[in-house]
């Protein structure tokens, strides 16, 4: 049975009809992308007020102690006037829109505290950072500073997103940014939509065990990553910046990934990266590419020990060629492609270079030039 409410307004004993006794407060806009909403919990309404405000108040009344996550269940078209704060045990999630009211100049969710990491849960959402009218803030900005906890009854990830989708924030769609230096561990995002943002779609700096799955972006940048992996993503319409860069990262995986019309470097992996490993990289080169014969489809720079398998770059249009489909710069040593096909490098002879003295490679259709 659809939830239905029986009864109307806060003090008309208003009661959520056939909804799921999952949720502990469920928010309801007032029509539209409204700037109010009415709080309801299992026994009647209990509260309204400004959007934001009141998704807020549902997180400060939480139970206290609680070690399982609680439900915060959001319905209808929210404008949100100041930033949603999400809070540790506790799951936000939709179907809802979270638009970004005229001037906030703010991220829409954020966390209330840096510890607010253990089991913060969100999903299931629209996040329009509405840029026209605003000059600064990501769409869903974490910053934790916390290591990854183990609680009883069980362990929880620090944060799950999923099936959110972002667009038009003024600066970075999905941030993880980790503060004093903290690796926050096992951070899980899963079909996020990042597009029309004025920075990269997903960027994740400082953490470990972080998976991205079957994400969907304009751009991503990977930055102290350890022990991390990206599978099934796709990175196409990019601005201008590379279209994933990985950076300063270790033993991070990246599989099942598709490069499509970025302007830059397709793949940049450098500063210090070590035991970076790419299976099955499709990188296919378009118009949009910004220059003739000066970007990489992949690109390693400083970056050794990677493990390349299963590559594949072509060009579909456009008259700017790569410079090479993958390149390898000074100081990279030590790193193996096994299984490449590379077409439309600038030259035949320019498909791809290594520089590295023990460097290898076998199985790649294209000419390989070796300095």
């Amino acid at each position: 049975m659809p939830f239905q409410l029986k009864g109307s307004g806060l003090g008309g004993g208003a009661a959520v009809v056939g909804a799921s006794s999952v949720f502990k407060y469920l928010v309801l806009s007032d029509g539209g992308i409204s700037t109010t909403a009415k709080v309801y919990s299992r026994n009647g309404a209990v509260n309204s007020g400004a959007s934001a405000a009141m998704i807020n108040w549902c997180y400060n009344n939480l139970s206290a102690g609680r070690l399982s996550p609680e439900v915060i269940q959001l319905m209808g078209e929210f404008s949100i006037e100041t930033p949603v704060l999400a809070t540790k045990y506790s799951w936000l999630r939709g179907p809802a829109k979270l638009k970004a009211k005229t001037n906030l100049n703010n991220n829409i969710i954020a966390l209330k505290t840096p510890t607010d990491t253990i089991a913060t849960f969100l999903s299931d959402f629209d996040v329009d950072g509405n840029r026209t009218n605003n000059t600064s803030g990501h769409g869903v900005y974490l910053a934790p500073d916390q290591d990854l906890v183990y609680t009883d009854p069980e362990p929880y990830r620090t944060v799950i997103a999923k099936n959110i989708k972002i667009r038009e924030a003024d600066d970075r769609g999905l941030y993880v940014n980790a503060t004093n230096g903290v690796n926050c561990g096992s951070i899980r995002l899963e079909q996020i939509q990042a597009h029309e943002c004025d920075s990269y779609g997903i960027q994740v700096d400082d953490s470990t065990d972080t998976e991205i799955i079957d994400c969907y972006t304009a751009g991503m940048y990977l930055d102290h990553m350890t022990s991390g992996r990206m599978a099934g993503c796709y990175c196409g319409n990019i601005g201008a910046h590379n279209s994933v860069t990985v950076t300063n990262c270790q033993r991070v995986r990246i599989s099942d990934l598709k490069l499509d019309s970025f302007s830059y470097h397709g793949l940049f992996i450098d500063n210090g990266c070590r035991s970076i490993q790419l299976n099955n990289v499709e990188a296919k080169v378009g118009s949009q590419l910004d220059a003739d014969n000066t970007y990489d489809a992949i690109l390693l720079n400083d970056a050794s020990h990677c493990l390349l398998t299963n590559i594949t770059v072509h060009q579909t249009s456009g008259s700017n060629k790569v410079r090479y489909c993958i390149n390898e710069i000074a100081p990279s040593d030590y790193n193996v492609v096994c299984g490449a096909i590379l077409e439309d490098g600038k030259t035949a002879a320019k498909m791809m270079k290594l520089v590295g003295a023990n460097s290898e490679y076998s199985a790649v259709q294209g000419t390989v030039s070796r300095s």
